[in-house]
Parts: structure tokens; sequence; C-alpha cells
């Protein structure tokens, strides 16, 4: 009886998908000619998003200017949100997909720079240039 209970929890702990965990760093959006797209200063991310630990959410909150967040997907498809954190927060859920997420920070008014955090339910971001923000 001991053994097939233990068959039993094996299979449940095998079958449910990978606990991630939520990462929060700390960023500014800086006021430099290097940090600026269009006519906004942003800050970009690399995340890569494994089938062990997938990339379920990122979150953006500042009180130095209300965040934007856009989340570039592995196949390309942009997801853009403004509001949905209310007071300065923006949030991106989505559907765990492999391969490197693009996450870009950047404010809704024109040359704003700022501090702000932003959490990811998922593996750690990492800092990228600019350069990868261009399509």
């Amino acid at each position: 009886m001991g053994s097939s209970l233990g068959v039993v929890l094996a299979l449940l702990l095998a079958s449910h998908p990978a606990l991630t965990q939520q990462v929060t760093v700390s960023g500014r959006v800086l006021a430099h000619a290097s940090s600026l797209e269009g006519k906004h200063y942003v800050q970009a991310y690399t995340i890569d998003s494994r089938p062990d630990t997938p990339l379920r959410s990122v979150q953006v909150s500042s009180t130095d200017f209300d965040a934007v967040l856009i989340a570039v997907a592995p196949d390309g498809i942009a997801e853009y949100d403004d509001d949905s954190g209310g007071d300065g927060s923006a949030r991106i859920r989505m559907t765990p997909r492999t391969g490197e997420w693009l996450v870009v920070v950047t404010g809704y008014e024109l040359l704003r720079p700022g501090r702000f955090s932003l959490t990811v339910d998922g593996p750690a971001p990492r800092p990228t240039s600019r350069r990868r923000c261009r399509s």
C-alpha cells in the first residue's frame, strides 16, 4: 500500500508544471542618448524562458513616471500594457513559450526618465543594450 502511494505522489509531482520564482530588479530609465528610442527613454531586458522555468508574467511599477511595458515573445509577437497594474504600473501575463523574450520598460510621457521595479514570474531578466530593441 505504501509503495502505491509513493507511485501516485511521483506521478502527481511529475505531471505538475515546474514552479517558477518571482524575481524583482530595480532599474532606471536614464535620460541619456544611449537609452533613447524614438522620443522615449527605455531600459530593455532579455529573459530566457525554458520548459523547466517558464516566463509567466512581468510587471513594472514606478512612482517617477507612468510605466509602460512591452514584451516581445520568441516568435516576434509583441504585447503592450500601460495601466493594467494601476498607479504607474503595468503588467503582462503571458502563455509560457520557450525561447528568448525581450522586455522593454519605458514611460507613457515623452522623454521621461526615472526609477522602476520590474517583477518577473520566471527566470531572472538580464539588461540588454538598446540596439536589441530596434527591428
